[in-house]
């Protein structure tokens, strides 16, 4: 196993980011060697693990309107728009949905789970729009990591692809790793990590279909790849070969989990900009 991917599951408070920052700055060890982030760790390997407190977050609450589908003492259900990061990063230091958090909920957020994403525990690409669960406090944040790492989280996505789809339904079962070529890429690997994908076809026009997505895993860029890998990019995404639209129609409907015995279920129907491309297509 990699070094990176044994912590992760050691470790899994700590962000794979961090964790990354460590190894590189030599705080983590295999028999006292500074290692990459890919070595392959052995039985027979000493580990040394030294993890610091990370600095103080230097986010910015901001007061940005968000879409909140729901909130109780536990946690925030939001209805993400296309365009909006979600956490910071390069390029997008304010702005992000993070920053909007701080800003509704206060300073007591930062402290929840990792301080340079507090209270995160799935993410949706920035041109991604729909529903993304965020945790108010630590006890909900671990919880919820472990429905997430337990894949008992159900989420289903709509998406228009180009093209129509030979079988109305089926699964895209192929394993996912970084391009070589485009460290901004996704590409099928045979070495990547395993990823899967289920497809229902909600409704067929002459050029394309509209799809129901209900990903069995979490990988990154996932629904977008698996389509475009048999051949039906999404409409929008040009990164991965999609015709050119005002935006990528890809829109995560439906989340549903269990938290303290009780079944939590949110919808979110279409926004407008997306049923607008539906009706220019006949």
């Amino acid at each position: 196993m990699r070094l990176d991917a044994y912590l992760a599951q050691k470790y899994p408070d700590v962000s794979r980011h961090y964790l990354k920052e460590l190894i590189l700055s030599g705080k983590i060890l295999i028999n006292g060697q500074v290692v990459k982030p890919s070595s392959p760790l052995k039985d027979s390997d000493q580990l040394d693990v030294t993890i610091p407190d990370k600095p103080e977050s230097r986010l910015t609450a901001e007061n940005i309107d968000l879409p909140i589908i729901w909130e109780d003492d536990d946690l925030i259900v939001v209805d993400k728009p296309s365009g909006m990061v979600v956490h910071p990063a390069a390029g997008h230091r304010s702005g992000t949905l993070v920053n909007a958090l701080l800003g509704h909920l206060g300073d007591n957020f930062r402290s929840v789970g990792d301080r340079a994403r507090p209270g995160l525990v799935h993410r949706l690409d920035k041109d991604t729009s729909g529903l993304l669960v965020v945790a108010k406090n630590e006890k909900t944040r671990l919880a919820l990591v472990r429905a997430f790492k337990g894949r008992t989280v159900h989420k289903e996505y709509l998406a228009l692809v180009s093209g129509s789809m030979p079988e109305p339904a089926g699964e895209i079962n192929r394993p996912l790793g970084r391009d070589p070529g485009n460290r901004l890429k996704v590409a099928v690997r045979d070495d990547g990590q395993s990823a899967l994908t289920r497809f229902y076809t909600e409704k067929v026009y002459p050029r394309h279909t509209l799809l129901r997505l209900i990903p069995e895993s979490g990988r990154t860029h996932q629904l977008r790849v698996h389509l475009a890998s048999l051949g039906f990019p999404i409409v929008g995404d040009t990164l991965y070969g999609g015709e050119p639209a005002a935006r990528l129609f890809l829109h995560a409907t439906d989340l549903s989990f269990r938290l303290k015995g009780e079944e939590r279920a949110f919808h979110s129907p279409l926004p407008e900009d997306l049923t607008k491309i539906l009706a220019t297509l006949g």
